[in-house]
C-alpha cells in the first residue's frame, strides 16, 4: 500500500456535451426492447480534451486543451508536463482546495505514471521526464491496456458523471466550467 501512495496518475480525457451514458458500465434490464428506456443523442457533440494528474491525496488543476489544438510531443512537453504538471509538483501549499495542495508529502519519492500514448512514449517526452521527474514509469514497466490498474480512469468517470448530473450544457464554456467544477 505505501509504494502505491508513491504514484502520481497522469492521463487525459474527453468531455462531451450530451454525453451519452456509458455501455459499460450502465446497463438496464428489461423483458423486451420497448421496456428500454430511450436515450436521445447528438452525432458529433461538442467535446473537450482535458489533462490531470492525482495521487492519493491531491489533484491538479485540469489543463484545458484548446479547440482545434492537436496534442503532440512537443505541445505536451511544453505546455502540459513543463507548465501544468510541474506546477502541480512543485505545490507546497497544506492548506485550501485539494487542487492546491502537495501531490504527495515527500516529492522526493514519486513515481510518475502515464499511459502508452504515443505522444507519451516519443523520445523528446522521455527525455524530459527522464531529465525533469525523479522516477517514471516506462513504457513496458505497466500493462498497456489495463484500466482497472490506473486509478485515475475512475477518477475521470467520476468526474465526467458529476458534470453531466449539473443539467444540460449548451456551450464550450459551460462544458469546462462543469469539468472543473465536478
Amino acid at each position: 500500500m505505501e509504494d502505491w501512495k508513491k504514484v502520481i496518475w497522469s492521463d487525459e480525457s474527453p468531455f462531451e456535451l450530451y454525453a451519452t451514458p456509458n455501455r459499460d458500465n450502465d446497463r438496464v434490464w428489461a423483458k423486451t426492447t420497448k421496456d428500454v428506456p430511450r436515450i436521445l443523442s447528438v452525432k458529433f457533440p461538442l467535446k473537450i480534451n482535458v489533462w490531470g494528474l492525482m495521487s492519493h491525496q491531491a489533484l491538479s488543476e485540469l489543463h484545458i486543451i484548446p479547440q482545434g489544438q492537436t496534442v503532440k510531443s512537443l505541445y505536451y512537453r511544453d505546455e502540459i508536463l513543463a507548465n501544468t504538471c510541474r506546477d502541480a509538483i512543485n505545490r507546497t501549499e497544506t492548506m485550501g482546495l485539494i487542487s492546491e495542495q502537495p501531490m504527495l508529502g515527500y516529492m522526493s519519492d514519486f513515481i510518475f505514471m502515464q499511459d502508452g500514448s504515443p505522444v507519451h512514449t516519443t523520445k523528446m517526452t522521455l527525455k524530459w521526464c527522464r531529465d525533469s521527474l525523479n522516477w517514471l514509469w516506462e513504457n513496458g514497466d505497466w500493462l498497456g491496456n489495463s484500466p482497472d490498474l490506473n486509478q485515475i480512469e475512475n477518477l475521470w468517470s467520476i468526474l465526467k458523471e458529476r458534470a453531466n448530473e449539473k443539467g444540460q450544457m449548451t456551450n464550450r464554456n459551460q462544458l469546462i466550467e462543469s469539468a472543473k467544477l465536478a
